[in-house]
């Protein structure tokens, strides 16, 4: 390695992951970010709801609904939100809903707190 190289690879923060499926971290951060809400909130709430799995379904139903994906959304809910049009599974647009929530002062709607 040449010495700019090796001042480069110190110098330069690591590449932030990208939003993905396999990346939700990266999805609720951007998110975050998006909506000015805190991630650390946005965070927990995805662990406490999903263990931070996308592809989440809850075990017991609600009414006729199960909760689905990283935060687990009601469909019911998740329709009332902007990324309604948008597949629930996503963690891309399921983070930008929950932040969305939480802007508009509806974060108190999961059991997770």
């Amino acid at each position: 390695m040449t010495i700019v190289a090796t001042v480069l690879a110190i110098a330069l923060p690591a590449p932030a992951a990208v939003c993905d499926q396999a990346h939700p971290v990266a999805c609720i951060d951007a998110a975050a970010a998006r909506w000015s809400v805190s991630g650390a909130v946005l965070r927990r709430k995805a662990w406490c709801e999903s263990r931070m799995n996308p592809m989440a379904v809850g075990r017991a139903p609600v009414g006729r609904e199960r909760a689905l994906g990283l935060f687990q959304f009601l469909p019911s809910t998740w329709r009332t939100t902007p990324y309604r049009g948008r597949w629930i599974f996503s963690a891309r647009y399921s983070s930008l809903a929950a932040a969305w929530m939480h802007r508009v002062g509806r974060g108190g709607e999961w059991a997770c707190a």
